[in-house]
């Protein structure tokens, strides 16, 4: 009995060991939630990267900070997203920033 349950605690540990348990700041953890602000969150943060920060875009390599994100969201550049773009890009920057 006592080695079956060093076993399962053992086996339990390496599991856990070798799960990604650690995540950078910031990540999707789900690979995309179901619902609610967290997916908003999720669309805003992709559209930014694919949008707005890509090569040849217009925040390519230069810093998003709570001024940057403020004008972005005021800019007409937001006309060209889709609605569901631009509300998750507004979820996305006003929690990052605090806006």
């Amino acid at each position: 009995m006592l080695s079956r349950t060093l076993f399962i605690a053992t086996s339990f540990t390496i599991l856990c060991m070798n799960s990604s348990i650690v995540l950078a700041s910031g990540s999707d953890v789900s690979k995309g939630a179901k619902s609610g602000s967290a997916q908003l969150y999720n669309v805003g943060k992709q559209v930014y990267r694919d949008k707005f920060e890509c090569s040849g875009c217009s925040m390519a390599g230069k810093s998003l900070d709570k001024q940057s994100a403020s004008a972005l969201l005021k800019s007409k550049e937001i006309s060209t997203l889709s609605e569901r773009e631009a509300k998750g890009l507004q979820v996305y920057l006003t929690k990052k920033f605090d806006l």
